[in-house]
């Protein structure tokens, strides 16, 4: 009987050709911060849904669902304010309205270390082909910048050391889904301040009663933006080519197959293509955190309830491409999961084309060859 299904079994996949992508893997986890985190974090305030630093669900959650559709284990040990080095300043108390445990569970998530630790402690059913997926840095990025600490090399190689640390749980932890970092410049926290300043000079000097002094007060605020937007994409320049060296190396000495995910480029590419996705906002966010709950100025503000308390619609901040000040919206999680998605299936070789009408024929054989045994087993 086993020959009998066998037999069939090849027939129909030489016959069909095709490779499944993600389902190639056993298993799916995903490592990193609040661009990964599906939902750790439910005290978050308007546009976000579920505990999401988004308005619906992220990338990795979208990889996950074609995991679960198949049956396969899935697990995300992401957690937004997620450090890649082992310094976190994030406070996960909420002022001390958080419940000890809570905060316990979510600190063993706070740094690439931590999330790997748990990892080791808490995997499942991986199977014999695991897919693991990696985004981190943005965060060590915002706690450092400005300050003695800031490394953009250093938190690189505590990337590939934490990459290291999940490999070791098992030979079979061996194919990594890595992303770079996005031009952070580009993103409401550093450009919607500029752009504002630069329309503000840009008006003043079309104003022939403008005053001397507000202008040059206006040119000084133009140039102190502009230099740290310069300083923060130099900055996430040099993660991404340190990144790249490290997983190199994670390749030639350590024999890791590591699939890359040039979020740099993506994201640029979305912000050009943004109006084809209804996104009519690249500058500005829905607001201005999802840590605090805001009313004025928050794009997925409707109204108040008979009781007076506010009411909001979160899809309304589809049509503005960040929820927050560095957070992108749920189109943008999804085209990014997609984006993701083409990399992981461009990693598997393609069939062998067959010749026209031999995928039926070789159905047809295994088919006879059921019936064939069967007449011999009667």
């Amino acid at each position: 009987m086993k020959n009998q299904i066998l037999s069939l079994g090849l027939a129909i996949g030489l016959a069909t050709g095709a490779h499944s992508g993600t389902l190639d893997f056993t298993s799916y986890y995903a490592f990193g911060d609040s661009l990964s985190d599906d939902g750790k974090l439910v005290q978050l305030a308007p546009p976000s849904v579920g505990g999401r630093f988004s308005n619906g669900p992220v990338w990795t959650e979208i990889i996950a669902d074609r995991f679960r559709a198949a049956r396969k284990e899935t697990q995300n040990y992401a957690l937004g304010g997620a450090t890649a080095g082992n310094t976190n300043t994030t406070d996960y108390s909420g002022g001390g309205a958080v419940p000890p445990a809570q905060v316990a569970a979510l600190t063993a998530l706070s740094t690439f270390q931590n999330q790997a630790a748990t990892f080791a402690a808490t995997v499942g059913n991986a199977g014999s082909n695991p897919l693991v997926s990696v985004l981190f840095g943005a965060n060590d990025f915002f706690q450092q910048l400005g300050t003695p600490e800031f490394n953009p090399v250093r938190t690189a190689a505590e990337v590939i050391d934490g990459i290291r640390a999940v490999a070791t749980t098992g030979a079979h932890f061996d194919d990594f889904l890595v992303s770079n970092l996005p031009d952070i410049s580009r993103t409401p926290a550093f450009n919607a301040e500029l752009v504002v300043a630069q329309a503000t000079l840009a008006a003043l000097k079309l104003d022939p009663t403008a005053d001397p002094a507000d202008i040059a007060v206006a040119e000084g605020t133009v140039a102190t933006l502009s230099d740290r937007a310069a300083a923060i994409q130099g900055a996430s320049l040099l993660f991404n080519a340190e990144l790249e060296n490290g997983l190199q190396k994670l390749e030639t000495d350590d024999g890791l197959t590591i699939t890359r995910v040039d979020q740099f480029s993506y994201f640029n590419d979305l912000i050009d293509r943004a109006d084809t996705l209804g996104i009519v906002d690249t500058i500005f966010p829905c607001t201005t955190s999802l840590r605090v709950l805001q009313v004025a100025g928050n794009c997925s503000f409707v109204g108040l309830d008979a009781d007076g308390q506010p009411l909001f619609d979160p899809t309304r901040a589809d049509q503005l491409l960040f929820a927050d000040g560095v957070h992108p919206n749920r189109i943008a999680q999804s085209e990014f999961a997609k984006f993701a998605l083409s990399r992981i299936e461009s990693q598997i070789p393609a069939p062998v084309p067959l010749p026209a009408g031999l995928p039926l024929m070789l159905a047809g054989l295994g088919a006879l060859g059921v019936i064939a045994r069967r007449r011999r087993a009667a």
